[in-house]
């Protein structure tokens, strides 16, 4: 750890002037939400554009990802208060679409939405899903048409050219959303923490390590509560989250290092602030638990030990919002309320939509599963296809 630089905290006191933040926990919230979304889309696209269409995963992960982006668009409801500032940006926000990266995010993020959603039913069997909704009430079999989009009727994944077109999107708008909130901060002005390129990378690859983490610990339980039995996750998740919690940890840790001993008075201001009254939490719960013993876990656990796995993926998942956490709470601890930040608290409103959040983020995966037709059948079958596969690859 970078040692902290004398005689900078007392300069602190200088600013002692209480002024509101910027942005709440609520952002934090968000883009923890949508860099989840975003792994997890582009995880599964590469796994559809490898022909690994017949895993529990590629049924099951992409009711997590629509749920975190209606979850995390909570948050933006919440901290714009005009729902119509947001749809006066879709409709006309490409009229000076180069000047702020919110509004390519107004346009792309409910696109991403769209197409995480029609790919949910894509993926799913259609001979299973032609029935789920011809055995519906007339009334209710029009609606539930229209919101599946007819799926049954078409299969575009089917086609080489579409499929390709369709996962290229898939996998541009996973990397735009988990990247998203980080860019925004980038062009934010007065926090000098924020204008780097850094913590975009870092958002990024926390978002793909915890989307590996979900393949691993989400899809089971869906699973589970689906199909009655439990999948059991491939190799390759491990290996996933193993890579990117270790680029993760180099970004960051460099970061810290450079801003401390290298960056301008603002930066070096910032570090002091970092080690200082954000110390224990950088240490312990950013590096600690959400990097360091994650690495440590998935390096001597290996991918044949479970427990090590999912112990891993807890871990990268509370490091991936403990980071956010540091980043946007400290970034603005010095400019914008440099007498609040040594007992920062949240209050009551976001202690509540956060609470709103983690409700919405565990249980609309989990009432997708139990609505989508997903037969014991098909479950099984893909148990026993993706055995047959690995062996097929093994004995190659």
């Amino acid at each position: 750890m970078p040692e902290i630089t004398e005689g900078l905290p007392p300069l602190n006191e200088l600013f002692n002037v209480i002024h509101q933040r910027p942005f709440s926990l609520l952002f934090a919230n968000y883009s923890l939400l949508l860099g989840l979304a975003g792994g997890i889309a582009v995880i599964w696209a590469v796994n559809a554009w490898l022909g690994r269409r017949d895993t529990p995963g590629y049924r099951l992960a992409l009711p997590m990802a629509v749920s975190f982006v209606i979850a995390g668009f909570m948050n933006v409801l919440a901290e714009v208060k005009q729902p119509g500032r947001l749809i006066y940006g879709y409709l006309y926000g490409w009229t000076y679409g180069d000047t702020a990266i919110i509004k390519y995010g107004i346009i792309l993020l409910p696109l991403f939405l769209a197409l995480c959603w029609w790919t949910m039913f894509q993926a799913l069997d259609p001979a299973a899903l032609e029935r789920c909704v011809a055995r519906l009430p007339r009334p209710l079999k029009a609606l539930v048409s229209f919101m599946a989009l007819w799926s049954w009727r078409y299969r575009l994944l089917d086609h080489p050219r579409l499929r390709a077109g369709i996962l290229t999107a898939m996998i541009l708008l996973g990397v735009f959303a988990a990247s998203y909130s980080g860019i925004f901060l980038m062009n934010e002005h007065g926090v000098p923490i924020w204008n780097t390129p850094a913590q975009v990378l870092v958002f990024l690859f926390t978002g793909l390590a915890g989307g590996a983490a979900l393949f691993v610990l989400g899809v089971p339980i869906l699973h589970r509560l689906a199909l009655g039995s439990w999948s059991r996750p491939d190799r390759r998740y491990h290996w996933i989250m193993l890579g990117c919690a270790v680029f993760a940890l180099l970004v960051w840790y460099m970061w810290l290092w450079w801003i401390n001993y290298f960056g301008d008075v603002e930066n070096r201001r910032m570090a002091t602030v970092l080690f200082g009254p954000f110390g224990e939490i950088l240490a312990w719960q950013v590096l600690g638990v959400g990097l360091v013993v994650p690495i440590l876990l998935l390096l001597i656990g290996g991918p044949r030990r479970p427990w090590a796995t999912a112990v891993a993926g807890l871990g990268i998942l509370w490091g991936a919002y403990a980071v956010r956490f540091v980043i946007l709470i400290g970034g603005q601890a010095l400019n914008h309320s440099g007498a609040g930040y040594l007992s920062f608290t949240p209050d009551h409103v976001v202690l509540w939509y956060t609470t709103v959040d983690a409700i919405l983020a565990l249980s609309l995966p989990a009432l997708l599963a139990l609505l989508l037709p997903l037969e014991r059948g098909d479950g099984q079958a893909d148990m026993g296809t993706e055995v047959r596969h690995s062996e097929g690859r093994i004995a190659s």
